[in-house]
């Protein structure tokens, strides 16, 4: 719907730009519902035909005696490598038609109680030569229902790895969806690697390379899932159960977040004595002598002798070399820029006091490329121009700021301006009463 809507095809007829879907005169009919609203293309959701209504108020269960609808919610959400490992119930069993024990396999055995009927995969079928016909049957998972077939096997024995628990397997149904994820199995590594799990790592099997993951076990064989210890750890950390099959291993495992690796890349470099990097090893067959002029007194300075004595000066007038690398006492001082002794300079010789004991600058100590002042003479004339219109509109105002100049002239804050000078005018720095100038 939402391709008609940016190519403004009818939603009624879907082939037309001419029309919307209220002016359509096409008849449509939707195979899927019956209605003459939509075409089949663009009936919402999932087909009728494809949907489970229960008829009964005890679970959703049907109300037929016989059910070949399988439903399985053990999906694989993850493939290898993608994400963070995580460990689920499998567990390593043995399993023969039962009197028949020399014909004994092993295989890795799902525990899942979402199932209400027990699967094996193919392989199951071929490993232990059953040949059967199969016949159809509906496999309900979270990514639907799907109708399929498969072959029925029954009369075996599944056996915990010790030997010691036998239990006769109820009647096997073949599916190929089961997962097959082995990262999921549960290993002696895992268990060594946290501290709670521990205790049970000697009774974990090891991961057995021959061993496929055959067989999924449910709700038909009950005595499989029961509990018989578990073990609690920290929060979010994985924890085992004891099975009836044995022990089995919930949760993730990664360390601190931190994932394996399936290969890692290691790129050494060298830094050489230039400073350059490079992958060649240098070459540490060699001597090296460097002399260090360190002018800190309390390393250099020897006993009778005074600062300046003890520093190694270069002898000055035996080449550009010489005199670039020479040492003076003040090189641990900061020098002043030119711009700073220019500065001193001007200081020292413009700015002087006069008898009335005022700071004058003949020259202000502006930087040489600042641009000089314009002749603003015309801006401070219309100045003075708006401030008298202004004070003959408020006589108040005008009698306020006359007040304010006066007092200024009785203090002798301020005075008259000398004539400039011919470089860029003389600057009076006037003292005010109880303030620095």
């Amino acid at each position: 719907m939402q391709f008609l809507k940016e190519q403004s095809v009818c939603y009624r007829c879907c082939s037309s730009t001419d029309h919307f879907a209220k002016d359509c005169t096409v008849e449509v009919q939707c195979k899927e519902c019956g209605s003459d609203r939509h075409p089949s293309a663009l009936h919402p959701g999932p087909a009728p035909s494809q949907e489970s209504t229960p008829t009964s108020e005890y679970g959703g269960e049907k109300d037929k005696p016989v059910s070949h609808e399988v439903t399985s919610e053990c999906t694989e959400v993850c493939r290898e490598g993608l994400s963070a490992r995580s460990c689920s119930k499998i567990c390593l069993v043995s399993v023969y038609p039962a009197g028949h024990k020399e014909r004994i396999k092993r295989m890795y055995a799902i525990l899942d109680e979402q199932s209400k009927r027990s699967l094996v995969r193919k392989d199951f079928f071929d490993i232990f030569h059953i040949k059967t016909s199969p016949l159809p049957y509906t496999l309900k998972t979270c990514a639907g229902l799907l109708e399929t077939a498969g072959r029925r096997t029954s009369d075996f024995i599944v056996e915990s790895i010790d030997g010691k628990i036998s239990l006769p397997l109820p009647t096997l149904l073949e599916c190929d969806q089961i997962p097959n994820n082995r990262t999921e199995i549960p290993t002696p590594d895992v268990a060594f690697h946290y501290s709670h799990l521990r205790p049970i790592a000697q009774e974990i099997p090891p991961l057995d390379p021959d061993a496929e993951i055959l067989l999924l076990l449910g709700r038909d064989i009950l005595q499989v899932h029961k509990v018989h210890k578990q073990i609690n750890g920290p929060n979010n950390a994985p924890f085992p159960k004891k099975k009836t099959l044995g022990w089995v291993v919930v949760g993730h495992v990664c360390l601190k977040g931190a994932h394996r690796p399936n290969s890692v890349h290691a790129f050494k470099t060298f830094v050489l004595e230039n400073g350059h990097h490079s992958f060649l090893s240098p070459c540490y067959s060699q001597i090296k002598v460097k002399e260090k002029f360190n002018i800190n007194p309390q390393w250099q300075q020897p006993l009778g002798t005074s600062y300046e004595e003890s520093i190694p000066l270069i002898p000055k007038g035996e080449g550009t070399a010489h005199s670039l690398f020479s040492y003076t006492p003040s090189d641990h001082k900061i020098a002043p820029s030119v711009e700073d002794i220019r500065f001193l300079q001007i200081m020292d010789k413009e700015v002087f006091q006069d008898s009335s004991n005022s700071w004058v600058a003949t020259y202000l100590p502006f930087r040489e490329s600042r641009q000089i002042l314009p002749n603003n003479k015309d801006y401070v004339f219309k100045r003075l121009l708006t401030l008298r219109h202004t004070l003959n509109k408020q006589p108040q105002m005008e009698a306020h700021f006359l007040d304010f100049m006066s007092d200024l002239l009785k203090k002798q804050a301020c005075r008259d301006c000398p004539t400039p000078s011919a470089r860029s005018g003389s600057v009076v720095l006037a003292t005010v009463w109880g303030v620095s100038p």
